[in-house]
């Protein structure tokens, strides 16, 4: 039996609300309608993918949080470092992390 064979029908509904909501999203983005786009859902919707991200590797899935193209080196930069400061850790302690973390 595959995975996909054992999730519930609430957990398949809850995948399509995912895609839907990124789909939703993208489509903000292309309209240029952002501005109705209030900060705390896009801090919710942050904070939600690398909570997914991380449950993910942490079940032994390895794999990149994007894929190759998805994103330019600004947006990474601009994200990590605000991702670090709310965190309030700073770049080279991020290091020290990796070489010393779990994953």
């Amino acid at each position: 039996m595959s995975s996909a064979e054992r999730v519930s029908p609430t957990t398949q509904d809850a995948i399509r609300a995912v895609e839907d909501a990124c789909s939703a999203s993208a489509g903000l983005l292309e309209a240029n309608q952002i501005d109705a786009l209030p900060p705390r859902t896009i801090q919710r919707l942050v904070s939600t993918a690398v909570k997914l991200y991380m449950a993910k590797r942490e079940a032994g899935c390895d794999f990149d949080p994007i894929e190759e193209g998805d994103l330019t080196a600004t947006d990474v930069s601009e994200t990590a470092t605000g991702l670090l400061r709310a965190v309030r850790l700073e770049p080279f302690e991020l290091g020290w992390w990796r070489r010393f973390g779990q994953l």
